[in-house]
């Protein structure tokens, strides 16, 4: 993942029954969810748009804001701040 997008062909492949489960339990990101890497490199962000259908694992904090309340761009920018990037990562845990 980078703030181009996800490198899909160096992507790990799932099987289909695996990426079912991941679905049901809510890592597909959707069109507006904005993306930020929580482990290894910390404070990656990402707002998705049509990418053919991917699920992330945990590492990946997936954030759907209402576009009524909070603009996916603004969220983006707000995360790549480095104030915020300090206190998030002032106040990560192991």
């Amino acid at each position: 993942m980078s703030s181009r997008g996800i490198a899909l062909e160096t992507c790990a492949h799932i099987s289909t029954a695996d990426f079912e489960l991941l679905e049901r339990n809510g890592c597909r990101p959707l069109p507006g969810d904005v993306l930020f890497s929580k482990d290894g490199t910390v404070g990656k962000v990402l707002t998705t748009s049509d990418y053919p259908p991917v699920v992330v694992l945990s590492s990946i904090a997936i954030f759907s804001p209402k576009p009524d309340r909070v603009d996916p761009g603004y969220l983006a920018q707000y995360l790549r701040w480095d104030q915020t990037l300090r206190r998030l990562l002032g106040r990560r845990t192991g």
